[in-house]
């Protein structure tokens, strides 16, 4: 089994809870009962919501459901300098986006998350929608 001798230990940003003005933190946060830092990250805890039990062998993982997989990315990607980086989070988003939206019965529930979400990451994910995915309809 192979341990790597780094590892980063990512942590939702306490700021990114809810859309506020600023930045939030790039501070380390401290974990006391586990004695270590973690890197605080904007965005990261919508990555918690719908998520998918897959099983794997004898393993079993929760991973983000591909619409809000494809929803954090549009999040990031609206915040990147890097243009790689910004292109590349475009990519994926948009491969997904057209993956969920060919299903009925994803695209409904994909609709619903993002009515869910507070009112400056809606627009900023319709806003992606319209520009680079024109041929989906996306209503609310």
């Amino acid at each position: 089994m192979f341990f790597p001798r780094e590892m980063s230990i990512l942590v939702p940003d306490p700021a990114s809870s809810l859309p506020k003005k600023g930045k939030g933190t790039d501070k380390a946060i401290y974990i006391e009962p586990l004695k270590i830092k973690a890197t605080p990250l904007r965005f990261l805890q919508i990555l918690l919501d719908e998520q998918i039990k897959i099983k794997k062998d004898e393993y079993s993982y929760l991973i983000p459901s591909p619409w809000v997989f494809a929803c954090h990315k549009i999040l990031i990607s609206v915040r990147r300098k890097n243009k790689d980086k910004r292109e590349k989070d475009i990519l994926q988003a948009n491969a997904i986006l057209r993956e969920v939206f060919k299903r009925p019965d994803t695209a409904k529930k994909a609709v619903s998350y993002v009515e869910t979400l507070p009112p400056r990451w809606k627009k900023n994910i319709k806003e992606h929608i319209v520009k680079h995915l024109p041929n989906v309809l996306i209503t609310g």
